[in-house]
């Protein structure tokens, strides 16, 4: 079975500009076309979704757009690669 796995995190590579990035990888079919936070956008040539640092720095709440940003690509990953959310994020004491 194969398992898709998520990162996210600062990203400086393969773009000009500073950008929060998000992958699945191997990306799971339908992630790429999934609806994710104005401003951030899926870039084919690195496989990923970016979210580019100035957005974040504009947003009238900075904190909740790049929370927002990280929390619809984790969503994203887990509907298309099926992950089992229940287990997976459970709470514990």
């Amino acid at each position: 079975m194969r398992r898709a796995a998520p990162a996210t995190g600062p990203g400086d590579g393969g773009i000009d500009y500073a950008s929060f990035y998000s992958y699945a990888y191997p990306t799971p079919d339908g992630f790429k076309d999934v609806t994710v936070p104005k401003g951030a956008f899926f870039d084919e040539k690195l496989g990923e979704f970016l979210l580019p640092y100035d957005e974040v720095r504009n947003a009238a709440d900075p904190e909740a757009s790049l929370l927002l940003f990280l929390q619809s690509t984790y969503e994203a990953a887990a509907e298309t690669a099926h992950w089992d959310r229940a287990v997976l994020e459970t709470r514990f004491a």
